[in-house]
């Protein structure tokens, strides 16, 4: 596709991302379902620090209710881990027509 001026509008090479690692799933990262947000931090000295908000309850998200909602926390951990496995998947070009 290209636009006026002959630089085309889709100028970027897909990433490709060969093996899946542990490490791939570390980082800062969130998800937000419905009303609920969990918030994964890696720590300096190994492990994770977890917060979860009721974003209608407390939309400043002040209060942590990962230790009052534990169901909440586990299901929201395991979305999480799903929606990386799908992203990194794409990365390495498997579900992309060679």
């Amino acid at each position: 596709m290209k636009k006026s001026g002959g630089k085309a509008t889709r100028d970027f090479s897909n990433f490709r991302h060969t093996i899946i690692t542990d490490s791939d799933y570390l980082g800062p990262r969130a998800i937000i379902d419905g009303r609920y947000k969990l918030v994964v931090h890696e720590q300096k000295k190994g492990g994770s620090k977890q917060e979860l908000f009721d974003l209608v309850a407390d939309p400043a998200e002040k209060a942590n209710l990962l230790e009052q909602q534990p169901d909440i926390a586990k299901k929201l951990q395991s979305d999480l881990h799903v929606w990386q496995t799908s992203v990194l998947h794409s990365l390495t070009g498997a579900d992309y027509r060679k």
